[in-house]
Order: structure tokens, then C-alpha cells, then sequence
């Protein structure tokens, strides 16, 4: 199992652009992947469930991935949420 946390920086947050790249980094794995904003924890493969989240700039998520490919899945998508999530403008 693997667990990681990623401070937002993109000022407009989580919203539907980057959550459906981020869903379709997470179901190119088999591992599961979930999620979490506060008490909420969710599946990083649903593009409804990443919307409900909520998640703002300056805010943190916290990534957890357990699954015979975890090696890799963290790796995407901790590039993806970099890409996606981690600019400051």
C-alpha cells in the first residue's frame, strides 16, 4: 500500500477539467485508488466522486494506492496531480 499527500496550488482547485485527467490516469491501473479530502474519501477512478470532494487551492488531498501495479500507479499519478493541480496561476 502506498499513501502520499498533495498540496493543491491551481487557483480554480479541483474542479471537472483536471479531475477527468486525473480519472483517467487512475483507471489506466488496476490498483485501487482512493482519494481523500477531510472526512471524505473517495475512488480516484470516478470523475463525479473527485468533483464531490470539493478539494480548493491550498488545500490538501491525500492519495492512497494498494494493488499489484501501486509501484506505478503512484508514479502516474503523482505526475498527474502535478501537472494538473500543481501550477500557481
Amino acid at each position: 500500500m502506498k499513501t502520499f499527500s498533495f498540496v493543491i496550488r491551481k487557483k480554480q482547485g479541483l474542479h471537472a477539467r483536471p479531475a477527468a485527467i486525473i480519472t483517467q490516469e487512475a483507471e489506466r491501473f488496476s490498483s485501487r485508488i482512493l482519494i481523500r479530502h477531510g472526512s471524505r474519501e473517495l475512488n480516484g477512478k470516478s470523475l463525479m466522486g473527485l468533483l464531490a470532494l470539493k478539494a480548493a487551492c491550498g488545500e490538501t488531498i491525500v492519495v492512497t494506492i494498494d494493488g499489484p501495479d501501486e509501484e506505478a500507479a503512484e508514479e502516474g499519478m503523482r505526475k498527474v496531480l502535478a501537472q494538473q493541480l500543481g501550477e500557481t496561476t
